[in-house]
């Protein structure tokens, strides 16, 4: 496990929050070890997260239906890559 908190991702970056230091321990439930420490956002990094959301939906609303098709099948195969990775941290955080 890395000391480093998770950042959220916010206007496609990966960031910590703007004006909180605080974090809080994800625990696994099946060994109550702790699998990762993650950075806790307050209202602010909710306002820049609803911002960047409705500053990108104009352009994405005006893209066409085969282009979304096209992020959604990226999308499925990033996650078939990954499986492993993903069953492997829903399990952790899951305890199960």
């Amino acid at each position: 496990m890395s000391n480093s908190p998770l950042k959220s991702y916010i206007n496609g970056a990966w960031v910590l929050p703007a004006t909180s230091t605080a974090t809080v321990d994800a625990v696994n439930p099946a060994t109550e070890d702790v699998c990762a420490v993650v950075a806790v956002c307050g209202p602010d990094d909710a306002d820049r997260a609803v911002h960047a959301a409705r500053a990108a939906f104009d352009g994405y609303a005006a893209t066409t239906l085969e282009h979304r098709i096209a992020l959604v099948e990226k999308l499925i195969s990033i996650f078939e890559r990954r499986y492993d990775e993903m069953v492997t941290a829903i399990s952790t955080e899951m305890g199960a």
